[in-house]
């Protein structure tokens, strides 16, 4: 008889799942999202954990501990993973809000440059322009691998896992991200591998091939600009977006009048909207190009 097995992380937690249940097909694999919120029913994911021998997740200690799971089932085996979140790829791309409602604009991604643009009152047509090397430069752009990389590191310190043998194949594979947060299957495959060797698989599971299917292809797909893929030698790179419900978009301009309709349509006026990187930097290197 198979164990039974809960995954539980962020928007990662779906394509772990299926990872874990392709490379260990005698066992039942249940994938539930982890309850950070206070409000969030923790009905399901309890009970699961009550009947579970395996619990592999993100950041469980509080929930363990809240919810007196140990208590309730002390047979259960708890396996911490990191987040696999690598921003490296896509240095422009910040969460950004309304600070009237306090509420994440919809899409939750945003471009930096672009918020900076539509706080400013910079027309689209004008902010196209700011999207260069040189603002690239000094804004931090193009040597943010290795501090992302020791950022990754950390996390996979913190959960006790190997981070060399995570990180080097996924890095040899090229981009291995979809944006800062949303990781490829191959290296959600990576991490899922990492975490059974931990359980006590053989070397040979490194080996084995995971095909499922990757849900987080369908969500953003965050280009890599020229001018950054460019500083990482990787090849191509591009000013295309992909956002879910079929919207594409080609081209800086199409993006942030796409952004600003948005925007315009949360009610997010350009005096209320903020993001999460340092304003100043950003007044500081893109103001003198538009005369703000």
């Amino acid at each position: 008889m198979g164990r039974s097995v809960v995954v539980s992380s962020n928007c990662q937690t779906g394509g772990l799942g299926a990872c874990f249940q392709a490379l260990m097909p005698q066992d039942d694999i249940t994938a539930i999202p982890m309850i950070t919120n206070p409000g969030q029913d923790a009905t399901g994911l309890i009970e699961a954990l009550c009947r579970a021998d395996i619990w592999i997740a993100l950041d469980y200690q509080d929930f363990l501990t809240t919810h007196a799971i140990t208590n309730r089932n002390d047979r259960l085996q708890c396996i911490a993973i990191p987040s696999i979140d690598f921003g490296a790829f896509h240095p422009d791309l910040c969460y950004a809000g309304n600070a009237s409602t306090n509420t994440l604009t919809l899409p939750h991604y945003n471009s930096a440059i672009g918020v900076w643009a539509y706080k400013n009152c910079i027309e689209p047509s004008d902010a196209v322009r700011l999207y260069n090397a040189a603002s690239f430069r000094d804004l931090g752009y193009l040597d943010c691998w290795n501090s992302t990389a020791t950022e990754l590191r950390q996390a996979f310190v913190r959960a006790e896992l190997p981070f060399d043998k995570f990180f080097l194949p996924v890095k040899r594979s090229g981009v291995f991200m979809y944006s800062t947060n949303h990781p490829k299957i191959s290296a959600l495959a990576a991490l899922a591998k990492i975490v059974m060797r931990r359980i006590g698989e053989g070397d040979m599971i490194f080996d084995k091939p995971v095909e499922v299917s990757d849900a987080l292809a369908g969500d953003v797909l965050w280009p890599i600009y020229p001018e950054v893929a460019e500083g990482l030698a990787l090849p191509g790179g591009c000013y295309e977006w992909t956002f879910p419900g079929r919207t594409y978009l080609s081209g800086i301009e199409a993006y942030l009048e796409w952004s600003y309709q948005n925007y315009e349509t949360q009610g997010i006026r350009p005096s209320d909207i903020y993001f999460n990187k340092n304003l100043d930097r950003y007044h500081s290197v893109l103001g003198p190009q538009v005369g703000v």
